[in-house]
């Protein structure tokens, strides 16, 4: 079910996303994170922000798959602000983060112009979550400084 809510998701089919979410709860179908991340990115990806933090909020119990999905979602739509804040209710439910997480965390950064903020994550990851760089965290951190003027420090 999370494939057909993905392809849903990349067609832009918000209808048939709908019809399939009622399908799964008429049906009592186990909404298990893998699903609840789909219907995420199904809601966010055809417009409907909202409805996305409603079905990741009715979640009781919530991996680090999930919180990724609402993080990247709500960055890529331009709410920087509210994906950073649910990285911080993230830690706070004692959710380890992982390097998925922190490529969305530094690509909400990049979205919102926010250099110095990705600075901070990108030690902290390795720091405080013993979460070593991959090429993606390098390339998040090329982006941020490139766009922001810091050519010299991205090289």
């Amino acid at each position: 079910m999370s494939s057909v809510l993905s392809a849903c998701a990349h067609l832009g089919s918000l209808e048939m996303g709908r019809k399939i979410h009622n399908y799964l709860m008429r049906n009592r179908f186990n909404i298990n994170a893998y699903i609840v991340s789909a219907l995420v990115d199904m809601y966010a990806k055809c417009g409907s922000v909202t409805r996305s933090l409603v079905v990741f909020f009715k979640l009781e119990e919530m991996n680090s798959f999930c919180w990724n999905s609402i993080i990247e979602e709500l960055a890529v739509h331009g709410y920087g602000e509210q994906a950073l804040d649910m990285f911080k209710k993230m830690e706070k439910e004692k959710i380890k983060p992982n390097g998925v997480t922190f490529i969305s965390v530094l690509g909400t950064c990049i979205h919102a112009g926010l250099v110095e903020v990705a600075r901070k994550w990108f030690l902290r990851m390795t720091h405080d979550y013993n979460i070593f760089p991959a090429i993606e965290h390098y390339g998040c951190m090329v982006d941020i400084l490139s766009r922001s003027g810091q050519l010299e420090e991205a090289l």
